[in-house]
């Protein structure tokens, strides 16, 4: 089985699969993550997914990254935007962590904050049945 730690993870890896979920090992000292097959049971086996999805900012620069979707709300209630091996984790329930991850964004990408709010999404893998959404914190 394919594991890769948090910290590590990368575009690179949403060529392996399109959905993940987090795994905790009491022997590391951080969360890995694990792919998700694409069938019911492992599907419902998985609290939180977190989906390949191509992303949009409100001035219309094109992103990749992973949505967090939780399947007992049918919601998603953070993003992780990943660009140039750089991590950008934005979380409706942190918007103090958020608005500081929105900055920096906006550093990384030379624009101003105000354009990147709201961020449209669409999840890459198209067998599962969530519609296309908009992330604001």
């Amino acid at each position: 089985m394919v594991r890769i730690k948090a910290s590590e993870f990368g575009v690179k890896h949403l060529k392996l699969s399109g959905i993940w979920t987090w795994q905790r090992d009491l022997h590391e000292s951080e969360d890995s993550l694990v792919p998700v097959p694409l069938s019911d049971e492992a599907l419902a086996e998985a609290d939180s997914l977190l989906i390949h999805a191509t992303m949009e900012t409100a001035s219309g620069i094109a992103l990749e990254g992973l949505i967090v979707y939780d399947r007992g709300s049918d919601e998603v209630f953070a993003i992780e935007v990943l660009v140039d091996g750089q991590r950008f984790t934005f979380n409706k329930y942190v918007p103090e962590m958020s608005f500081e991850e929105l900055d920096r964004l906006a550093l990384y990408l030379k624009v101003d904050r105000s354009s990147l709010l709201p961020i449209h999404y669409s999840i890459v893998p198209k067998e599962l049945a969530i519609d296309d959404g908009v992330f604001e914190f």
